[in-house]
């Protein structure tokens, strides 16, 4: 959360400065909302965790919401990137005419989808290898083809 405060640049007003004037229109916001959000929610699930032995009550009513923070924490990077992808509209004149397109927030949200089971195919090998245990290839095949489905649409567009 730090490098991306620093990386927004003008740190010192990133907490207040939106509060007195948000800007709801700018992609901007959007990110900041989004990574406010899930900072909250990630909160929220290590609160439910350590409440298991201070708050017994607090625990059980956290438990029971566990299942719709989960949903809403693996659904905020979604907006997240595209919110990102939006970003490039305001910034005309760095935009090359290769990527100028009307759908290419939709185009950073499948770059992810095309990413996520490539980096969980390189932490299983790395895990495999460094505590010596066998690799499930069949659920590496089964990986690696979402990543290819994803690539298929996304070179398609």
């Amino acid at each position: 959360m730090m490098v991306l405060i620093i990386e927004v640049g003008r740190w010192e007003k990133f907490f207040w400065r939106p509060l007195v004037s948000p800007g709801i229109d700018s992609p901007m916001f959007g990110v900041l909302t989004c990574m406010l959000c899930y900072v909250g929610l990630l909160f929220v699930e290590i609160v439910e965790i350590v409440s298991e032995k201070i708050a017994p009550n607090v625990h059980c009513f956290l438990q029971k919401l566990l299942p719709i923070i989960v949903i809403l924490v693996c659904s905020i990077p979604l907006s997240y990137q595209a919110y990102l992808g939006s970003l490039y509209f305001a910034m005309d004149g760095k935009l090359d005419l290769l990527w100028a397109s009307r759908v290419l927030p939709i185009l950073f949200v499948l770059s992810a989808f095309m990413v996520g089971p490539v980096v969980s195919i390189l932490e299983d090998l790395w895990s495999a290898k460094r505590y010596k245990r066998e690799v499930n290839l069949a659920l590496l095949h089964r990986l690696s083809r979402v990543s290819a489905y994803g690539m298929i649409v996304f070179f398609y567009h």
